[in-house]
Order: C-alpha cells, then structure tokens, then sequence
C-alpha cells in the first residue's frame, strides 16, 4: 500500500468522521448537556474537517508533482534523446529543401 493510498484513507475518515459529528449534532443530545461538551464536540468536528481538507490540498500537490516528474521524464525519452533530435532535425532541413525546390 502506498503512502497516497494511506493518506486517501485517512481523508475519508475524517471526511467520514466529520459527516456523523455534523449530523449528529443536530440530532444527539450530547453537544446541547454543556457549554463544555459543545466545545468539545465541534471541536472535534472542526478538527476532523480541517483534515479532510488538509489532505486533499495534500493529495492535489502530490499529483502536480508526480505529473511534472512524469512529463520530465517522457521529454527525456523523446525529445531529450540525442538520435531522435537528430533525425527531426534532418527532416527539417529535407522539408526545407524540399520546399525551396518547388
């Protein structure tokens, strides 16, 4: 298992997490016993979605990222390789001549 897939699990816990508590907390009678137990709940609540969100910016970086390493890499296999920017430079100069002797 890879750390992305960890780090998308733990997201939808906490999105997961934060969807009981926010409709729990219309429906329970547990955040409404005190002042202190409110706190406490969407405390947890906020704390569950800053999380979610945390780890989708998290997740969004990492696949920027991994596509700019991806691109680099695919560069490199084509037009970074010596030969094929030999071979497209002579095709080039060919369609040039070729279009000069028209």
């Amino acid at each position: 298992m890879t750390l992305q897939t960890k780090w998308r699990i733990a997201g939808g816990i906490a999105i997961a997490g934060s969807v009981v508590l926010a409709y729990g907390g219309r429906h329970w009678d547990f955040p409404r016993q005190s002042l202190t137990h409110f706190m406490v709940y969407w405390l947890i609540f906020f704390v569950f979605f800053v999380t979610a969100l945390l780890l989708a910016v998290w997740d969004l970086r990492h696949i920027r990222a991994q596509y700019r390493v991806d691109e680099r890499e695919l560069f490199r296999q084509t037009l970074g390789e010596e030969d094929f920017r030999k071979r497209l430079r002579d095709a080039e100069r060919r369609a040039r001549e070729h279009g000069k002797g028209r």
